[in-house]
């Protein structure tokens, strides 16, 4: 199963791994833009196709990926709004992996305000993506507790 994958940072190094052993990963949009950025640097050393992005409006990137002929794609900590151009060319969606209990904490730091804002537990929220940001149909989450020594790092862990 051919599988395209948008993400950025150290924490989406373990998702690509799955990714790469278990389907067929054939390309990775990151927002990451030196070769030796962690994500870049992952593709380069696995042999997978990637391509560093600030924008999604290029009708190169909707080319790139209606050619691939993926049914779905695969979104973790990526920065960007996924526009509805790039929605539908996956008939089977593409589907968010977010570091909170949505629907609360949307967006692009939730664990930091959960820390902040002094919660007892957080989570990770599975999601098919829709036009809004962090927002659709919730597929599953898992509750982590959040303890008294837990920085954003850890948590994020």
């Amino acid at each position: 199963m051919n599988v395209v994958f948008f993400g950025s940072s150290k924490f989406v190094i373990p998702i690509l791994e799955v990714l790469r052993k278990n389907f067929d990963l054939k390309l990775v949009l990151t927002t990451e833009k030196n070769p030796n950025d962690v994500v870049p640097a992952y593709c380069i050393k696995n042999n997978v196709e990637y391509l560093s992005v600030s924008t999604l409006s290029d009708p190169t990137i909707n080319q790139e990926l209606i050619t691939i002929n993926s049914e779905d794609a695969i979104l973790a900590d990526f920065g960007l709004i996924i526009p509805k151009e790039i929605l539908n060319i996956f008939p089977m969606g593409i589907i968010n992996i977010h570091p909170s209990l949505l629907p609360k904490y949307r967006g692009p730091t939730p664990v930091q305000t959960a820390i902040l804002n002094g919660e007892k537990e957080t989570g990770v929220s599975i999601m098919k993506l829709d036009e809004e940001v962090d927002h659709g149909p919730i597929l599953g989450q898992e509750k982590e507790e959040i303890l008294d020594t837990d920085t954003s790092e850890t948590l994020y862990k």
